[in-house]
């Protein structure tokens, strides 16, 4: 079990996601704001972040960013989600720490296997 930080702005994405993760077995922390995020990590130490791209108010890479240079998290992994990235937006969500990307809408199924994969690739807690 994986304990995962969900940030999004929307919501039912935040609720979607959260229920879709307790269901695979994770413990989940939420934040709808890049400032709750980083108090939220650092308060709880996440093993991994799905962060929302295209939060309105907030700079995910910003957030992304400031997670790179503290030493504390320079290293969790951070799972771009978003539905409507361009390549060139992904290629530079990459670019600026992001770790993968996990496609939304979410689908349970495509949800599990991308998950599943990041966990066994990027952190040392096994996945559910």
């Amino acid at each position: 079990m994986a304990r995962i930080l969900v940030v999004d702005d929307n919501v039912a994405n935040l609720k979607l996601a959260e229920y879709m993760l307790r269901t695979l077995g994770h413990e989940t922390l939420q934040a709808r704001t890049c400032s709750e995020a980083y108090s939220a990590a650092r308060a709880h130490r996440p093993d991994m972040v799905l962060l929302d791209l295209n939060m309105p108010s907030d700079d995910s890479l910003g957030l992304v960013r400031q997670l790179r240079a503290d030493p504390d998290f320079a290293r969790i992994p951070v799972a771009l989600c978003t539905a409507t990235a361009t390549a060139e937006a992904r290629r530079d969500a990459l670019e600026s720490g992001f770790t993968e990307s996990i496609p939304k809408p979410y689908d349970l199924d495509i949800f599990r296997h991308d998950l599943e994969s990041f966990l066994a690739v990027h952190c040392s807690t096994p996945a559910a």
